[in-house]
């Protein structure tokens, strides 16, 4: 399982250069250099070109229990709040039936 983030802007709002970066790759190119400036692990810019620019990366887990992984799967995508309603839509789902777990 993995985490699923989305940034958001305040309504009428914009970042600066958006006329040229309408998609925010660049603005997230910068945020994932902060990530790994920061601890963050693996993480993965490839998709920055993406209709919606995606960065994957792991975030370390200090109070992982034994037999858990010490690292987080997130994935950070920009205006693109219908991945974390999908992540939702998927937990009710295993809520429901188990076998949805496993398909997940």
């Amino acid at each position: 399982s993995d985490l699923d983030m989305c940034l958001q802007l305040p309504p009428n709002t914009k970042l600066p250069g958006a006329e040229e970066d309408p998609t925010g790759g660049v603005a997230m190119g910068k945020l994932a250099q902060a990530l790994e400036n920061s601890g963050m692990q693996n993480v993965d810019t490839a998709r920055l070109t993406a209709r919606i620019p995606i960065i994957m990366f792991n975030c370390p887990r200090p109070m992982a229990q034994e037999g858990e992984s010490e690292l987080m799967e997130c994935d950070l995508s920009f205006l693109n709040p219908l991945a974390v309603l999908n992540t939702s839509l998927l937990l009710s789902y295993s809520r429901i039936h188990p076998v949805t777990r496993v398909l997940a």
